[in-house]
């Protein structure tokens, strides 16, 4: 399950998603299980977040491949051009 606080930064927009990341750089986000359909992640720093069973059905992505150190970081794959393999 997400943690509340974290899922509650990330809702309230990628800038203070990012500004909280860059601030507390030692604690791993864990978005477990959340609800991301729709929303808006441009640019969001996912990496080392654990995503696993988040649902990002038609959340917009977009630049997240270039921000991510790796895709292995949040069990996607072992890197960026495995992102068409994932559907």
């Amino acid at each position: 399950m997400a943690n509340r606080e974290h899922l509650e930064i990330l809702l309230r927009g990628v800038e203070e998603w990012n500004d909280w990341r860059k601030n507390h750089s030692g604690i791993r986000a864990n978005l477990e299980g959340a609800d991301l359909r729709d929303a808006n992640l441009e640019r969001a720093k996912l990496q080392d977040a654990n995503l696993e069973g988040a649902d990002l059905r038609d959340a917009n992505l977009h630049d997240f491949w270039s921000s991510a150190r790796s895709a292995t970081s949040i069990g996607l794959g072992s890197s960026p051009t495995e992102k068409n393999e994932l559907g």
